[in-house]
């Protein structure tokens, strides 16, 4: 079982991606979104590895 989930979103528009994370609990509140790269830190998983991202 993860402990924790995410959702990634990305804009192809605008070219902006954040990150939803959060623990895998049952009495986990939502936060706020994180960014792609402290998800990529997190993870180690670079799923938007073959799109061209701006820098921030």
């Amino acid at each position: 079982m993860p402990c924790h989930l995410f959702k990634l979103v990305y804009g192809a528009s605008t070219g902006k991606s954040w990150v939803y994370w959060q623990a895998n609990s049952a009495d986990t509140r939502m936060g706020p979104p994180i960014s792609y790269e402290e998800f990529t830190r997190r993870t180690g998983m670079p799923l938007l590895s073959a799109v061209h991202l701006p820098h921030a």
